[in-house]
């Protein structure tokens, strides 16, 4: 039997998600449509909530899927996004 206390459903296929080396509650959600195969993308920061809850914060669309994320090590508003149209983006928060 699987048991989780947080669940959030994305109207995309999750591809990954990194929780924020500086914000132990904070974490980034890629997530792309068909599966990534073809279609939009999505990057969704989320804050965990005491009661178990995920709160989005923000939310980022994209013409291209996308695929993963890295938080930067240095800076605590830096996210860095893999696309599928090979790009990498950096989204500050």
């Amino acid at each position: 039997m699987n048991s989780y206390k947080s669940c959030f459903k994305s109207e995309y296929a999750g591809m990954s998600v990194h929780f924020s080396p500086f914000e132990a509650f904070q974490l980034a959600f890629t997530a792309s449509a068909n599966f990534g195969i073809v279609g939009k993308g999505r990057i969704m920061v989320m804050s965990l909530l005491p009661n178990g809850q995920m709160e989005p914060i923000a939310n980022f669309d994209e013409p291209d899927a996308v695929f993963d994320c890295s938080w930067s090590e240095t800076q605590p508003n830096l996210l860095f996004v893999a696309s599928g149209d090979g790009s990498v983006k950096v989204f500050y928060q």
